[in-house]
């Protein structure tokens, strides 16, 4: 996956009889929301094809790049599975978020990719039996994706670089949001608030090289059942 100067991402693929091919038709989706983006390869017709789409609808890509063609070969590669930046010398790298990143071992139909686009139950999902990678990607903590698949505990997504985790006020589609009421504030809390709540009732100061969040957001209620001096 890559992008262009227009912001639609793009799809490169090959295979060991085909060269590479790509799919760089679509909208804008570097636009600071959250938008759900399916590949799907399956077999049709006698010849091997690939599809997108982006947030359930179908992108139109052309026959020519989006056909393998009947010998079509094999698309294993030795290369390890990531995300992120794969250093390709003709693009730059691209700043995103991810979330709900899944591997099936069959090929969704069209219904299948639009009917489960913010399914919350992912074993729900009419293909979970064929799940093979499901990271969240939002385990708070650590140095590793957890790979949440049946079966796959094993295979979680390793941290790499300077990375840190943060919160984000923008959720994924498939995360709702409570209601908030008159008076009420919502706050999005992580693992690492335990350890920052603990230092703020101890009153200790939480230095920023040590990748917790402040729990500065108690000073709001604390009043509220500690008395202040």
């Amino acid at each position: 996956m890559f992008t262009n100067s227009s912001g639609i991402w793009c799809f490169s693929y090959r295979s060991s009889t085909v060269g590479e091919k790509r799919l760089q038709t679509g909208s804008n989706v570097f636009d600071n929301n959250w938008h759900t983006l399916t590949v799907v390869i399956y077999d049709s017709a006698g010849g091997r094809w690939v599809k997108r789409f982006t947030d359930g609808v179908r992108i139109a890509d052309d026959n020519g790049t989006s056909n393998m063609g009947t010998n079509s070969g094999t698309i294993t590669s030795p290369s390890p599975l990531y995300i992120g930046w794969g250093g390709d010398k003709n693009f730059g790298s691209m700043t995103f978020n991810v979330a709900d990143f899944q591997i099936f071992n069959v090929g969704l139909t069209d219904a299948e990719v639009a009917g489960n686009l913010c399914l919350t139950d992912i074993s729900k999902h009419p293909k979970y039996g064929n799940l093979i990678g499901y990271w969240p990607c939002n385990d708070g903590f650590g140095s590793m994706f957890k790979n949440l698949a049946p079966g796959k505990p094993g295979l979680p997504l390793r941290l790499s670089g300077p990375y840190s985790w943060n919160t984000d006020p923008l959720l994924p589609c498939n995360i709702t949001r409570s209601q908030q009421a008159a008076g009420q504030k919502q706050l999005i809390l992580s693992s690492s608030s335990v350890a920052g709540t603990i230092f703020y009732w101890l009153k200790v100061t939480v230095n920023s090289s040590w990748g917790i969040d402040p729990s500065k957001w108690l000073e709001v209620y604390e009043n509220e059942f500690v008395p202040i001096k």
